[in-house]
């Protein structure tokens, strides 16, 4: 029996791009969200199934605890990190691309969170699958990822120095992709 389910989780792992790296430890714990902010000094092509055109290309400038996204349009996103929380917002709105997870993180744990958002409290269960491990998307393989489950079952893989490099969420029993980075230079 264990050897079967060994073969299916393999399978599972393999089947989602998804491959770990060697770990510090089991249980690592993320103590704060800066490392996944987007880098300032790299141009980022990204897919986003919401917006119009559907493939832009962009910089994230300021610094600090502030990421936002320029480009030629109006629509963008701008990333924060604060109160021990990472924010990524459609620019110039209060609207949420994913809701404020809060740090620390560690590996294996589900958190109860909540936000008070747009006048009431917004709750949620997150899931912490994995952190260290690798991600490739098209041509890039992204490193010391961390992915977050969330109760609703849709995921967000977060690269360190990429930000969000990945959004997904359930569609008739199946993952669709909602944003993921195409390619940056």
């Amino acid at each position: 029996m264990k050897k079967g389910i060994k073969a299916m989780l393999v399978t599972a792992i393999g089947a989602s791009g998804l491959t770990f790296g060697m770990h510090a430890s089991a249980g690592e714990t993320i103590t704060n969200g800066v490392m996944f902010l987007p880098s300032t000094q790299k141009t980022y092509t990204t897919y986003d199934h919401y917006m119009k055109p559907m493939k832009n290309t962009f910089r994230y400038q300021y610094g600090d605890s502030k990421r936002e996204r320029i480009s030629n349009t109006t629509k963008g996103y701008t990333y924060y990190y604060a109160e021990d929380r990472l924010f990524m917002l459609e620019k110039n709105t209060h609207f949420y691309i994913f809701v404020p997870v809060k740090f620390p993180l560690t590996e294996g744990k589900t958190y109860s969170q909540s936000y008070p958002i747009e006048g009431q409290t917004v709750k949620w269960k997150v899931t912490v699958q994995d952190i260290g491990g690798t991600k490739k998307i098209g041509t890039k393989t992204y490193t010391n990822v961390m992915r977050l489950k969330f109760g609703n079952g849709d995921k967000l893989l977060f690269a360190k120095n990429h930000g969000l490099i990945q959004a997904l969420h359930l569609e008739s029993g199946k993952y669709v992709t909602d944003f993921k980075i195409v390619d940056y230079k």
